[in-house]
Order: C-alpha cells, then sequence, then structure tokens
C-alpha cells in the first residue's frame, strides 16, 4: 500500500512537470535569489512558482533552474471578411487615404493587407485592395421587442440581457433615470445583422466581349473563342486595372462603369493601360488561356462598385 501512494505521487509530480513544461520559461539561480525574490520580479505569486517547480525544495541553490510559468499567448483568430482582391499600381501623386476613398475600404485595411507599417507608398507599388464577401455588405440594424420588468429586474440587468447600452433602452422609452417598476413594459432594441444586397443599375448587354460558346462559372461566364481573339469592352468606360497581380485571373482587364464594373481575365495580351477611357465595343485585349492545358477562354465578370459580386447571367442576353 505505501509503495502504491508513493508510485502515485511520482505520477502526480511527472504530470505537473509536463503540463508546466509546455508553460514555462527557465531561470538559473543566483546569489541572494529566493523564490519571493524571484516571484515579485516575474509578477506571479509564490504559491504559483513553487507549484511549477514541486520538486525544488524550501531553498534555492545557486546555479539551480527553476520553471517561471507563462501565460499562453492567445493567437487572434482574423476572419476573413474579404473574399477576393483587386490588385492597383501607384502612380505619382496618389496618397494611401485617397486609393482607400476610391476603392471604398479604410486605409487601416489596407495597410493591414499589404503589411504597411506607415502610409508611405511610392510610385510604381502594387497594392492588394480587397473586395466584401459576395452578396453586398453586412450592416448591423435593430428590430424591437417588448418586455415586461419582473421583480429583481434593474435596467442594467436587461441591458446586458439583450447586449445593448442601458442608455439606449432609457432613451428610446423616454425615460429620465434608470428606475423601473415591476409590470412596466420597456421597449428593447435588439441587434439583427442583415446582408445589404449588391446593387447595380439596370444593365441591358447587348454585346458580349466575345462571341462564342457561354459557359456558367463561379462569379461569372467563361467564353470560349480562338485565342488570339479580340476581346471587346461591353460598355463605355475607364480601365480602372489592367495586368497580371491577380495570379488566379491572369492577364486582367478591369473597366468602370457607370454604377458598376466588367471584368475580363485570362488575356493573352492587354491592349489598353490604366486610366484610359475606352468605348463600347473597343478592343482592350485578346483571348488566351488560364492554364497551358485549357481551352481557349476569357473569363467575365459583372460587380458593383463596391466589388460585390453579383449573377452575370442576369444581365447578359438582354435587349
Amino acid at each position: 500500500m505505501r509503495v502504491l501512494v508513493v508510485l502515485i505521487f511520482a505520477i502526480s509530480l511527472i504530470s505537473v512537470q509536463e503540463i508546466f513544461a509546455k508553460e514555462c520559461k527557465y531561470y538559473k539561480v543566483r546569489r541572494g535569489d529566493s523564490w519571493w525574490k524571484i516571484a515579485k520580479r516575474e509578477g506571479i505569486s509564490i504559491r504559483k512558482l513553487r507549484r511549477a517547480n514541486p520538486r525544488v525544495g524550501k531553498y534555492l541553490k545557486i546555479g539551480q533552474r527553476i520553471c517561471i510559468p507563462v501565460k499562453k499567448k492567445k493567437t487572434k483568430k482574423y476572419k476573413k471578411k474579404y473574399t477576393s482582391y483587386i490588385y492597383y499600381r501607384v502612380k505619382r501623386g496618389d496618397t494611401l487615404s485617397e486609393i482607400a476613398k476610391k476603392y471604398r475600404v479604410s486605409v487601416k485595411t489596407l495597410k493591414r493587407v499589404n503589411r504597411l507599417r506607415s502610409s508611405r507608398i511610392y510610385v510604381g507599388q502594387l497594392l492588394k485592395i480587397p473586395v466584401v464577401k459576395k452578396g453586398g455588405k453586412r450592416k448591423v440594424v435593430y428590430t424591437y421587442v417588448t418586455y415586461r420588468v419582473r421583480r429583481g429586474d434593474t435596467l442594467i440587468k436587461i441591458a446586458r440581457k439583450f447586449g445593448v447600452p442601458y442608455k439606449r433602452i432609457m432613451r428610446i422609452n423616454g425615460l429620465k433615470s434608470t428606475r423601473i417598476r415591476v409590470g412596466q413594459r420597456l421597449r428593447i432594441p435588439v441587434k439583427e445583422t442583415v446582408v445589404i444586397p449588391a446593387v447595380i443599375p439596370k444593365v441591358k448587354l447587348d454585346l458580349l466581349p466575345v462571341n462564342g460558346k457561354v459557359e456558367r462559372a463561379s462569379h461569372g461566364i467563361n467564353i470560349y473563342a480562338p485565342c488570339g481573339t479580340e476581346v471587346k469592352a461591353v460598355e463605355d468606360g475607364r480601365v480602372m486595372y489592367a495586368g497580371d497581380g491577380m495570379s488566379n485571373y491572369g492577364n486582367l482587364v478591369i473597366l468602370e462603369h457607370k454604377g458598376f464594373m466588367t471584368l475580363y481575365a485570362y488575356n493573352s495580351e492587354i491592349l489598353v493601360k490604366e486610366d484610359q477611357r475606352v468605348r463600347k465595343g473597343e478592343v482592350i485585349g485578346r483571348v488566351g488561356r488560364r492554364f497551358a492545358t485549357d481551352d481557349c477562354h476569357i473569363r467575365f465578370e459583372i460587380r458593383a462598385m463596391d466589388g460585390s459580386r453579383v449573377n452575370t447571367l442576369d444581365y447578359i442576353g438582354k435587349k
């Protein structure tokens, strides 16, 4: 029995050390050190320090290695808000704030996405511009419910229960103080997240970029035609982007129109430059391939001005 107790105790010591070994920084005891001095210097309690070192005696010895327990750093999980990006090459006179305003994103977001430590940018620099999730932007709105005050309720408790500021409840119900009475009916705002659909003007595209077989694709259509076939602008507009910085789209041209954008991907050749004005039917590129083994085709997409994707098939073939 005695042997069994000793064995269990030894196993418990080993398990404690194994737990703390994953969360330790080790310290070599120096002259004048004590449990109290080390605990004070590290900002932890003596009890925690002793628990992390169950095999070390009451008195420390010079040269002895002890475990200083440290808290595990919680890695922040960044919830991805964006599903795709466009790219912009910085021109003379550009500023980060102007680019952010132009593409309707915050400066903070641009800096984070491009890993910029400051707002300084240089001519020729390629910036990654995020666009919002499919389906449009998310917006928090309030709906209202009626709540009957019960015994023991306070305005603060009710506010916490529904996750809204108590001052907001006061303002909505015209209360001059936080005093409430049993049976009183209160109008409570409740948060709801809604999706604002991507809105673009009524577009009647009587011209496709290329004549060929149309196939539905994710977020757009593929149009199959011989390599080298001319790719034409479907409407008057301005070249917002022209380049190969977006690996999934190959040689890409993005045109800005009145209230919407069009994307022309997988060109073998780009025949326009950024900021150039183009007319409907003007040649902007030539049909290429996505990969060497693919059939010749281009990807065509229509998007709202904030980058939100819409169903391209809803806007073609209309007369």
